[in-house]
């Protein structure tokens, strides 16, 4: 349950790189038992009946870092989103004011936005008009450092957006689970030590 603690007390975790757990005391064992028999069973903020929509920069055509994005996101399991990002939606007139008018009523869909580095060193103004419409709707924006680490991120972009990722698929789902939905998604690396607590069933 989110927020719950396991009958166990963590001893170190993810950020040292070292993990062990001792069972607790029985009074606080029981104290955690008859909490959470009667916490109320809630539904996980993310489900496939309301996924995240995500917003991926884009100048009507698809990148491979726009690709790239879709492919990591879907390695993880059980995470749902909705992909409002619709570059073959390219205005019939082909002017730039019917481009910015179709990109806005794309990001408005969306509840976090993805802005692509790529895009950005190939499309400046473009890539800019997308993240002024994400300000003004309040839509959140994380970006991903550009694949392969051949450059960095342009500082631009650094400097407006609410998380900067590495390509990493869980540090990609975790930023869209903060950004979209608030969601706490810390975790620990529990090590399970042979002998440890056996002697409390002797």
């Amino acid at each position: 349950m989110p927020g719950a603690l396991p009958p166990y007390r963590i001893v170190a975790g993810m950020e040292t790189g070292f993990g062990a757990r001792t069972s607790l005391p029985r009074n606080e064992r029981e104290n955690w038992i008859r909490s959470m028999a009667a916490e109320p069973t809630r539904e996980p903020p993310v489900s496939e009946d309301d996924p995240i929509r995500v917003f991926v920069t884009h100048t009507f055509e698809e990148s491979d870092d726009f690709l790239r994005v879709f492919e990591f996101i879907e390695s993880v399991d059980l995470f749902y989103y909705l992909n409002v990002s619709r570059p073959d939606n390219v205005p019939m007139d082909g002017s730039q004011g019917a481009m910015k008018e179709e990109l806005t009523r794309q990001i408005e869909e969306s509840e976090a936005v993805i802005v692509l580095p790529i895009v950005y060193e190939q499309h400046e103004d473009l890539t800019r008009f997308q993240m002024d419409v994400a300000d003004e709707n309040n839509r959140p924006m994380i970006t991903i450092r550009p694949y392969g680490g051949a450059s960095e991120t342009p500082q631009e972009i650094v400097d407006r957006v609410q998380e900067h990722v590495e390509w990493r698929s869980r540090d990609i789902v975790d930023a869209l689970r903060r950004q979209a939905r608030h969601e706490d998604t810390a975790r620990w690396d529990v090590i399970d030590f042979p002998g440890l607590g056996d002697k409390e069933n002797t």
